[in-house]
Formats: structure tokens, sequence, C-alpha cells
């Protein structure tokens, strides 16, 4: 495979694929439209129709003269069976044909068949540096794997700074797994399964600026652990209208702990509006819900 610069691919006047010089971004683009237009996906045989066939070809010479996108594009179609049949050995070599040119989304799909092991030998190793080189481009969903491989030590000696590191990373990119992923939430605040007992962490106010995070994605766990940390002042100022608020909203997801607590919350002030959220957690099978419910009546 050369490495010189790419020429585009083009038609002769009796329509044959010839090479040309110039740019083949918008041949790729034109490509991709194609295998839009080309209907379900390739499920096997002994060859394509024409029509893809002329396609694939015009993919492979782009490919073949070093231009990493068409490259990545082989891959994809090879891994997930578009308009060919698939096969993990030929979307592995693609895959390192883009990364090896430095393309991101190569390098991080790279990462991802060392990870399973499909085309390629699994290599916890391999797949953490293919994350890596992804990751440091800017690539969301590599930084949250490099993350996990830092945090669990798979690939990567274990470093609780450097999964703290990558993980709000991916999390200001947007990244809704990062954002939710409170388990893993950078040494900030650790709840137990009974939500009765915590620790603080060495830093409450970025704790609050992911729980936030996580909360406003509708992350129901992040909800309920804001509202319980504005109703008891614990890392925020007190402030129990923030407190019902995100306690209502946890509680409308289902959470039984939420809905107990505004009760709570409207005992002394609204009765039917504290019978309504008892009820709706006594349904749920909580015990002080049933318990004050039954003292109502």
């Amino acid at each position: 495979m050369t490495q010189e610069k790419p020429t585009e691919i083009a038609r002769s006047s009796d329509g044959a694929l010839v090479p040309s010089k110039g740019d083949p971004r918008d041949l790729i683009t034109r490509g991709l439209a194609d295998i839009e237009r080309s209907g379900p996906v390739y499920g096997g045989g002994s060859g394509l129709p024409a029509d893809r066939s002329e396609m694939m070809s015009f993919w492979r010479l782009a490919a073949e003269q070093g231009h990493a996108a068409a490259q990545f594009i082989l891959g994809v179609l090879h891994d997930y069976g578009r308009a060919v049949p698939q096969n993990d050995d030929k979307a592995a070599r693609w895959y390192r044909f883009a990364a090896d040119h430095g393309l991101a989304v190569a390098q991080f799909k790279l990462g991802g068949m060392y990870a399973e092991g499909r085309g390629v030998p699994k290599d916890d190793r391999e797949a953490a540096r293919w994350y890596r080189l992804a990751a440091e481009q800017g690539v969301s969903a590599a930084q949250f794997e490099l993350s996990q491989r830092y945090d669990c030590g798979r690939g990567v000696r274990k470093d609780e700074s450097e999964a703290a590191r990558w993980l709000r990373l991916a999390a200001d990119q947007g990244d809704l797994v990062a954002q939710g992923h409170l388990d893993h939430g950078m040494d900030l605040f650790v709840y137990e399964s009974d939500r009765g007992s915590r620790k603080e962490s060495v830093d409450e106010s970025e704790a609050v600026r992911w729980l936030r995070l996580a909360a406003d994605q509708g992350q129901g766990d992040a909800q309920f652990i804001l509202g319980d940390m504005y109703d008891s002042g614990f890392g925020v100022r007190w402030d129990d209208e923030e407190a019902a608020r995100w306690l209502r909203l946890a509680a409308k997801q289902g959470d039984a702990e939420a809905q107990f607590r505004l009760g709570e919350m409207y005992k002394h002030a609204e009765d039917d509006e504290a019978v309504r959220w008892y009820r709706l957690a006594a349904d749920l099978g909580h015990a002080q819900a049933q318990f004050n419910l039954g003292n109502t009546y």
C-alpha cells in the first residue's frame, strides 16, 4: 500500500473506473449515499450486484491509495456486514490502516477489536494503547473506555486519578454514560446501598457539579442524591425548595425512598400531598411509608 497523496477515482466517458487527480472526499460522500440507497444489508452469496460491486471498487481504490477515510469506511462495511459479508479480519485490517494514518475514530474502533478479540488476538494492552490515541484526539467514547481501564487496571496500571481525569474529559463532552457513572465518579461521594451512610470526598463542589450533570440527564439516583443533599445541607447550602424539586423528579421515576421523603416534607404542611406520596411509596413496598400511611387514618 502506498503512502502517496490519494487521488480521486472517477469515471471515463464509457463509464469505466479510472483514477484522476484531485481529492476523493466528494467521492466518499457520494459512496456513503450509495450505501444508504443500496437497500438491505448484504447477507451472503457468491458476489455483489453490479452497482454494489462498482461502489466497492470506488472505496477500495481510494483506500489502497492511502485515503484514511476510505480505509475506515471499508472497515465499517466489513465490521457490520454492510454491502459486503461481515468479516472481522478484514474489518480489523482496514481499521488499522486508517488508525495508522491517525484517524481517531478508527483508532477507537481498533481498540474495541483488541478489547473483544475480533479480527485480532485479544490484547488489553493494545486495546488501551489505541483507546489512548483516540482519547487524546478528543473521542469521548475512547476517553470513557480509558477511564474504565484505569479504574480497574485492565491493560494499564490501576490509577484512580487517571480514571477520574479521563472520565471528566468524557463527561465534559456530554457523554451520558460518563455523566451517569456515579459509582466511578472521581472520588467525590460514595453512597452505600441503603443510601444511609456516606462519606465526604476531597471536593464537594466537584461532586455537586457531576451529580447535577447526571441528574439533568434524567439519572434517577443522581436526582435522589441531590435532593438528599439539599434537604440535609450536606455538601451544599440547605434549600428545601431545591430538595423537593430533585426528590420529586426522582419520585416520578418510581423511586420509593424519594416518594417517602416527599411525604415527610409535606406531612406538616399539606396532609393530602403527604398522603399521596406515602401511598405511592407504600404501594412499592416501602415499610415506613406503609406505617405512616396507617397512622393518617
